[in-house]
């Protein structure tokens, strides 16, 4: 019966902690207009090119978990905070999210993929 308890409020506090998931999204709102902003006016191809890998990933995540209405409103709010000071590092931190769920989707391709025998 306590081991149960431990388990409720430990569930509780992660689902607490992770925040609303409308936290997350309009972060990744952000990061769609940081991405859109660098794939059109990144100093050299490579920038540019991996803004652009950035862009739809971010508007993959942004259209399958809002609204038009939803993105609209986030993409006012959100560029309202974005700057030209803050764009890169906004940026950085974006484009480590994207690679890092890149990362887990390759481990768990290798997992599941047939060995060579």
């Amino acid at each position: 019966m306590i081991a149960w308890s431990r388990v409720v409020i430990v569930t509780w506090a992660a689902l607490v902690s992770a925040g609303p998931a409308s936290a997350q999204t309009v972060s990744d709102v952000e990061c769609l207009l940081a991405s859109n902003l660098y794939s059109r006016a990144g100093k050299d191809d490579q920038v540019r090119k991996l803004a652009e890998a950035n862009k739809y990933y971010y508007l993959g995540r942004v259209s399958a978990r809002l609204s038009a209405q939803q993105i609209r409103a986030q993409m006012l709010a959100g560029s309202k905070t974005l700057s030209r000071a803050n764009a890169g590092k906004v940026m950085d931190a974006c484009n480590k999210r994207m690679r890092n769920a890149a990362a887990e989707v390759e481990a768990a391709g290798r997992q599941v993929a047939p060995h060579k025998k």
